[in-house]
């Protein structure tokens, strides 16, 4: 569960244009962060927006792919299934790739 106070920040720092900012200060800084960038960003859907969370799949913590995959479940759109399937062929953990499926089938509903 994200952090509701780090949410508003970078929900602000969305808002505002501030991605780079985001990106180079903060994306990769904590788990808690991480965390919080997917929330803010499933508030705020944009391309630049969707390019976080896209970058936070490369996340050394299974806790925030599974965060990054729901938002891009929420906010993704077609651009994005190429590098969610990417994801779901290379992955070994089957909980992950159940949920990479439940996303891609979710952006493909809307499509």
């Amino acid at each position: 569960m994200a952090d509701q106070a780090l949410t508003k920040k970078y929900l602000s720092l969305l808002k505002k244009k501030k991605t780079e900012k985001i990106r180079k200060q903060y994306l990769w800084s904590t788990i808690e962060d991480q965390l919080a960038i997917c929330e803010a960003c499933k508030q705020y859907a944009n391309d630049d927006s969707r390019n976080l969370v896209i970058m936070l799949l490369e996340s050394l913590d299974e806790e925030v792919v599974f965060a990054a995959v729901d938002t891009l479940g929420e906010i993704g759109t077609d651009h994005i299934k190429a590098r969610l399937q990417i994801l779901y062929n290379t992955t070994t953990n089957e909980k992950l790739k159940a949920e990479v499926h439940k996303t891609l089938s979710k952006i493909g509903s809307r499509a």
